[in-house]
């Protein structure tokens, strides 16, 4: 019988899985296989990462297990490894589905110039993200690099062909024979290491289960949609304080959940909702446009990963300093719905999506640090770490971006405080110094009298810098970038 590899990368799912199902469509023997490549995350091999990929990976070997295969997973360089199991096992074919960013163009490059060489096919295919990269293009014939026209457009070419799940024949997916003994199991791939991973982190399941348990109530699958989380999603998703988000980011990053499932469950909420509870429905699906959006610009733009999409500010003068980025990761700022969102993700490797874009402000229009310092930090940090959408969301926040907004969007963090966490639940969490500071002062500490802030809150540091002089710093700073003579 003839054999074929499917290589999982942030795909860790046997349902709805477009690629596997194009793998087992051949009628091969389908060869399961992960390469844990330290090299693919921007932010290094770090505990986060590892703590994620440790425990999906389990997961997806059990549902593998429970179909009679496993498997097959093996640690390096996949330009070298890829090739290896193809001569292993005899597979004419290695299937998979392609990544946006430029190490994953570069790596599957390689990948496809060895394969060719032992005269193997290499077969990728788009199922990362729910419109194709290249399905959606403006009257020019050029991508979409603005977001409104990109949403209408993604809408309507959702509308003339709602997607439908991906079904995979899994009863065909058995482990080749002569494979059974192999020793590539998860944890030797992971060495010496095992699940040493971030011990800080809570307790969670990288799971397809843990996935569809989280969509299901979320939207209310089974129950009221209007009772759903997702029905009041408009008014509750900016309120870090409040469980109104998905929580789905993860699930969406790794692949246990496909971003089409994530839309179709949407719109089978939105057809049992009320004119309100549609509303929150529609709120969520453009955060699923967001999504594709960022996917989009990387595959169009690769080389904003490592630089400005707005070319014009790649050689921005940064001014700030190294002090400043400790203090901001440490959660030391002086501004309390900053220090709250950098302690929460430093506890639980998450942020609440509103409390990202403040502190990415902060960092760039504040502290005038430069945004990759803190792309990298979340790359480092987030269990929910996925390139395209971080990138694009620090672009967003420092103005270097595809968004047409110009460079004077600066959040105010303290205004952020009062309107998002007005009574200060979210900052009284995660910064327990301020627990005894009342709501009229809770997001502006300072303003308290010398008294009132040696009883209430003696240890919680002043501001780092002032916002209203970093805000006109950093107004010069982008308007110099932008009137510099082009070389």
């Amino acid at each position: 019988m003839q054999t074929v590899i499917y290589w999982f990368r942030r795909d860790l799912r046997i349902e709805d899985h477009a690629g596997l199902a194009a793998a087992l469509a051949t009628g091969a023997q389908v060869v399961p296989v992960y390469v844990v490549d330290p090299a693919a995350n921007p932010g290094g091999d770090v505990p986060a990462t590892r703590t994620v990929m440790w425990r999906g990976l389990h997961a997806l070997d059990a549902a593998l297990q429970a179909q009679g295969s496993r498997l097959i997973c093996r640690r390096g360089d996949p330009a070298g490894i890829i090739p290896d199991l193809v001569r292993a096992t005899g597979a004419g074919a290695v299937f998979a589905l392609r990544k946006q960013g430029a190490y994953f163009a570069a790596r599957d490059a390689q990948v496809a110039t060895a394969l060719a060489a032992l005269g193997a096919q290499w077969h990728l295919l788009d199922d990362d993200t729910i419109v194709p990269a290249d399905a959606l293009r403006t009257k020019t014939g050029g991508p979409y690099t603005v977001f409104t026209p990109f949403a209408k457009q993604w809408l309507a070419y959702l509308r003339a062909q709602e997607p439908g799940e991906v079904l995979v024949p899994l009863a065909r997916l058995r482990l080749v024979p002569a494979l059974r003994d192999l020793p590539s199991t998860v944890a030797a791939a992971f060495g010496a290491a095992g699940e040493a991973a971030d011990a800080r982190l809570p307790a969670f399941a990288v799971s397809t289960e843990a996935a569809q348990a989280r969509l299901a109530a979320f939207t209310g699958q089974g129950d009221d949609p209007n009772q759903a989380p997702i029905a009041r999603y408009q008014q509750q998703r900016d309120l870090p304080a409040v469980d109104g988000t998905s929580r789905l980011s993860l699930h969406l990053a790794w692949g246990t959940l496909s971003a089409r499932a994530a839309y179709l469950a949407a719109l089978g909420a939105a057809r049992g909702c009320n004119d309100d509870g549609r509303a929150g429905c529609r709120a969520w699906v453009t955060e699923l446009a967001w999504r594709d959006f960022y996917h989009h610009i990387l595959d169009h733009a690769p080389y904003a990963e490592r630089s400005a999409y707005q070319t014009q500010y790649a050689t921005l003068a940064w001014e700030g300093e190294a002090a400043h980025f400790a203090a901001w990761a440490a959660g030391r700022t002086g501004y309390p719905i900053v220090d709250a969102a950098m302690r929460q993700i430093s506890t639980t490797g998450w942020m609440h999506n509103r409390a990202r874009m403040i502190v990415a402000s902060f960092l760039v229009k504040d502290l005038l640090l430069n945004w990759q310092l803190g792309e990298t930090y979340f790359a480092q940090r987030l269990i929910d770490h996925d390139v395209a959408s971080n990138n694009g969301g620090w672009q967003w926040s420092a103005s270097t971006g595809t968004d047409p907004q110009p460079y004077f969007r600066i959040f105010n963090p303290t205004s952020q405080g009062e309107k998002f966490d007005a009574q200060g639940d979210y900052v009284r969490r995660w910064v327990p110094e301020l627990a005894r500071v009342p709501a009229r002062a809770i997001h502006a500490p300072w303003q308290l009298g010398n008294a009132e802030r040696s009883a209430l809150c003696p240890d919680y540091p002043p501001p780092i810098v002032d916002h209203a002089t970093q805000r006109q710093r950093a107004l010069a700073l982008f308007q110099a970038a932008r009137t510099a003579p082009k070389a």
